[in-house]
């Protein structure tokens, strides 16, 4: 009877993501990030595992990437031969000799003649050769390389004339997959580029022609400075973009390029400075001219780090720039006019139409509106709208609503409280809701529910959001949802929590009943799949009004032969992991799926963009909402951000074989007590078990908390995999989800018959297996008694 060996310690529970994942590409940062219509400009891309592309990804239209020159990172010997060339050249143009004896010592080797530092060494000048040396070297000045992006790509990007200025996703495609997305901006200014880090870029000469945008890299205790003419009485907007590039960084504190820029005069009389705008770390700050003529920009990190992702762009001119608007929002299917404020305005009065919006939207929804090359957002429900009356400061002059309303208002002054009041039921479930940091407004929210005498029945400060999603990091929006204790009429209080207040501290507040719905979001926005390959995705919920019902993923795109599995999110879960599957290799002669090796699956070869959908019975009412891809992005170590992406790609390739596939035996959903162990039957695929050369593992992908597997082995044809709960793990405790197995195979211990030497025992991923439902119930039950 063949037995099967488990890995069990720490590396072989990570070794599953790992292996599965080694090969997916990454896209880290680009410089420029960005470019004018109507040009063609080259692009750098810092990654990893690029070796292999051959495809460049834009999304929408107007922009195309074509891959120019690969260039592989420089080992720490071919950074050493750098040094000891720029010094040859040093002594060569001094007329000095060099030390034979130590020349003779150094290790010489090759360097590759394609990378863009090599190419740019006859070409230095000794004040460029000086600067290179220091950043290879000197130990404050030089970058420290980090892995994940120390490959390069040279990219050629076309931008068509009428291209439409704003974000695009740029993703590129290698014979192992699909990169991540990351953000590249047409602009409408022309563009200023800095040379890469590694070359010297002596003082500027000439100063640069508004508008402009500038493009740049920071290395460690660097500050950049700019010269840029201006005319007097102009209102120039100065707007920088450097979190919106990278959003996070993984190993950086915060965890993202925090930019810090400021304008003197020629002479460096301070004129103006920022550190952010509000409350979003990339600043913007307004600038009108006293007296024609030269000025000059600076930016710098924070904190003085730098690296080559440390990337930003800054566009100087008189670019439209909204800072507020009222409302903040409107009725679904209505027509709004709304009041705009800010700099260069092209009009002050705009209509937001949302009659042609999708149905199957959720209920609230942001949407943005461009205005000129800005652009604004705003909120859209189900609900009736209705204005603040501006005189509810108190009790007695409160503004009665009916439950079931969305008011548009706004906290006007310093010290400016609104208070609206209600007639209630008892045992009835209200929700107040405020939408206004994500809209871009600067009140920091605070909610107050009390009875007719003025006592406090609930408050909130800030609504936390446990997924962290988008860019947000300070979750100032307010919610409560609270029991009413009685018939009667009660109040709700919205105020700022630091009792600030303007013109541009605009709120949405939903006052109604309690309405449960959800968000659905899938990480990663990339797949590749090969034929009837397996990638794990993992879907995230933001259930909403104490909604705990099951959902139900699907497809909502044509998407031949794949597959969902284990595509239900079960009662009260809010994080689970699934798996698509690839459509089959070979199709018949009417491409359909088939047994019958005739024909290739025409569908492989090519990037598809594919949709899913949520469904949900809630209230004996069907609902279905959009599932938004997005990306799980690590900042600072630590924190984890759901990043949402435009669109979700899946690369088809051909696998090299197909995945194999165990099957419990027993499909029932598996119920684990922490102190115990649950043995898991597995049906192996066909001739698996009757193998003599190769053997199979397991272990467990993103395993709970606490969880672990034991030896396998094998009993009358079928596989036990024993799994293993510590029972103090309180982690594990009320579990509710997936368990997703991956694979191994490798072959046993022996020699190779021709050359008398040991085989290669090293264990290759099969791809992970279809989910298992399971739960971690909290207690082991109690004993039966007699």
């Amino acid at each position: 009877m063949k037995r099967f060996v488990l890995t069990t310690f720490l590396l072989g529970l990570l070794a599953a993501p790992v292996l599965a994942q080694s090969r997916t590409p990454y896209a880290g940062y680009l410089h420029p990030a960005g470019g004018k219509r109507g040009t063609t400009i080259r692009i750098s891309l810092g990654g990893q595992l690029l070796t292999s592309a051959n495809k460049v990804i834009l999304s929408g239209t107007g922009v195309r990437g074509k891959i120019v020159q690969y260039n592989r990172a420089m080992a720490n010997n071919q950074i050493r031969e750098m040094g000891y060339r720029l010094r040859d050249m040093a002594l060569e143009r001094s007329g000095k000799k060099s030390d034979a004896k130590k020349t003779k010592k150094e290790k010489r080797v090759d360097l590759p003649e394609t990378h863009p530092m090599v190419k740019a060494l006859p070409t230095l000048s000794p004040a460029a050769s000086k600067a290179m040396m220091a950043r290879l070297r000197h130990p404050t000045a030089r970058v420290q390389t980090k892995r994940a992006i120390a490959e390069q790509l040279e990219i050629d990007i076309t931008i068509d004339a009428n291209a439409a200025p704003g974000p695009r996703e740029l993703r590129i495609l290698t014979k192992s997959g699909l990169s991540n997305p990351i953000r590249f901006f047409v602009g409408t200014a022309p563009d200023h580029v800095e040379p890469m880090w590694f070359l010297y870029a002596p003082a500027q000469t000439k100063a640069l022609t508004l508008p402009v945008t500038i493009h740049g890299q920071l290395l460690p205790r660097q500050t950049d400075r700019y010269t840029f003419k201006a005319q007097q009485g102009q209102t120039l907007v100065i707007q920088t973009r450097a979190r919106e590039l990278v959003p996070f960084m993984s190993d950086s504190v915060p965890g993202w390029f925090q930019p810090v820029i400021l304008l003197t005069d020629t002479n460096g009389k301070r004129l103006a400075y920022g550190d952010d705008f509000r409350f979003n770390p990339d600043p913007t700050i307004t600038f009108t001219p006293p007296a024609s003529g030269e000025y000059v920009l600076e930016i710098r990190d924070s904190i003085y780090r730098g690296r080559e992702d440390f990337v930003y762009q800054i566009t100087i001119g008189k670019q439209p720039v909204v800072t507020s608007m009222f409302p903040l929002g409107l009725k679904r299917g209505t027509l709004t006019h709304t009041a705009l404020e800010g700099w260069n305005l092209p009009t002050r009065r705009i209509v937001l139409d949302t009659k042609r919006v999708d149905p199957a939207l959720a209920l609230p929804q942001v949407f943005s509106k461009a205005i000129g090359s800005t652009s604004v957002l705003y909120h859209v429900d189900s609900l009736l709208d209705v204005r603040e009356s501006n005189v509810n400061d108190t009790f007695s002059a409160s503004q009665r609503l009916p439950l079931g309303r969305v008011i548009n208002g706004r906290i006007e002054r310093p010290g400016d409280v609104d208070v609206f009041c209600f007639d209630g039921k008892a045992g009835q479930t209200v929700v107040a809701e405020i939408t206004a940091r994500q809209l871009n407004s600067p009140l920091d929210s605070i909610l107050h529910l009390m009875d007719a005498t003025g006592k406090v029945l609930a408050h909130n400060d800030d609504n936390p959001d446990a997924m962290n999603i988008g860019l947000k990091t300070h979750h100032a929006d307010s919610y409560l949802r609270h029991t009413l204790p009685r018939a009667g009429t009660y109040y709700l209080r919205v105020s700022d929590t630091r009792s600030e207040g303007s013109p541009a501290h605009g709120y949405r507040l939903r006052l109604g009943v309690a309405r449960p719905d959800f968000q659905v979001y899938m990480v990663p926005s990339s797949l590749t799949l090969g034929a009837a390959e397996r990638q794990v995705v993992t879907v995230h919920v933001d259930r909403k009004d104490g909604f705990t019902g099951p959902i139900q993923i699907d497809f909502a795109s044509k998407t031949p032969g794949m597959e969902i599995l284990g595509n239900t999110i079960p009662a009260g879960a809010n994080k689970v992991m699934m798996v698509i599957a690839g459509p089959p290799r070979y199709v018949n002669s009417k491409n359909k799926p088939g047994k019958s090796k005739k024909k290739d699956n025409p569908i492989f070869g090519r990037v598809l963009p594919v949709s899913f959908r949520a469904s949900a019975t809630i209230d004996k009412r069907p609902l279905t909402r959009r599932v938004i891809p997005a990306d799980d992005i690590t900042q600072a170590f630590v924190l984890h951000h759901l990043v949402p992406a435009e669109q979700c790609l899946v690369a088809l390739t051909k696998a090299r074989h197909w995945p194999q596939q165990f099957l419990p035996a027993k499909p029932a959903p598996l119920s684990l007590v922490p102190g115990t162990t649950k043995v898991l039957q597995l049906a192996a695929p066909k001739g698996v078990l009757d193998s003599t050369t190769h053997t199979a593992s397991f272990s467990l992908v993103n395993a709970p908390k606490g969880v672990t597997l034991k030896k396998a082995y094998i009993k009358d044809e079928t596989m036990f995999v024993p799994i293993v709960v510590e029972a103090n793990s309180d982690a594990a405790k009320g579990f509710i989800g997936n368990l997703v197995l991956e694979a191994f195979q490798s072959r046993k211990p022996g020699k190779d018959p021709k050359t008398n030497k040991p085989t290669n025992t090293k264990a290759n991923s099969v791809g992970p297996q279809p989910p298992i439902p399971c739960t971690i119930i909290a207690e082991r039950p109690a004993p039966k008694t007699k």
